[in-house]
């Protein structure tokens, strides 16, 4: 036992501050062993009050604890649930729709920037590679890729070009067939 509030470490020899707890008590004159709590004028109240943390003394510390936890433990549970759970795959029409309206964009880009849509011979090729026609800014995109049903995007220069596929069916002229969204608005713009 320590008697100091400073002490030298017997083993390590750092010097270190001493908790209360582990100081022994000088002893007085005349009186054997050290004083009770009591004698030295500390009540169950006081005790209570004394820093440190023991499980069975502050409930609500306790539970506060149990609440983090819970809460902590929660949060990971759901995070490697998401992680596990199987992403959902987008219908083949979605993914088609959307590069349709990429390549309509990718179209009126290339008209501004060269005064008109690709001719028929380079085609959808135009917005990638440079096909010599006078302001041409590109790539438009990067690449073309087939619709979700392995087949090439069709299309036809016009005054207003038409870009679309034959959708699930494969066949021309069809209900399934896809075309772009309307991009009236950019026509307006000009």
């Amino acid at each position: 036992m320590f008697t100091e509030p400073r002490a030298t470490c017997p083993h390590c020899g750092r010097v270190m501050t001493v908790p209360r707890r582990w100081r022994r008590q000088p002893q007085r004159s005349g009186k054997t062993g050290t004083r009770t709590r009591e004698a030295r004028g500390e009540s169950a109240r006081d005790r209570l009050q004394q820093p440190g943390f023991a499980l069975g003394q502050r409930p609500a510390v306790l539970a506060c604890v149990l609440v983090i936890l819970l809460l902590v433990g929660g949060l990971l549970v759901t995070r490697v649930q998401t992680r596990l759970r199987p992403r959902r795959e987008r219908s083949p029409v979605f993914v088609a729709q959307d590069e349709l309206n990429v390549l309509r964009l990718a179209l009126e880009q290339f008209r501004r920037d060269c005064g008109g849509y690709p001719a028929a011979d380079p085609g959808l090729q135009a917005l990638i590679r440079d096909p010599g026609i006078p302001g041409w800014r590109g790539p438009y995109v990067n690449r073309i890729k087939p619709d979700p049903w392995r087949q090439t995007y069709r299309y036809g220069p016009e005054t207003e070009p038409l870009v679309f596929s034959y959708g699930p069916d494969r066949s021309p002229g069809t209900a399934d067939d896809l075309f772009p969204d309307d991009l009236a608005e950019l026509a307006a713009e000009e």
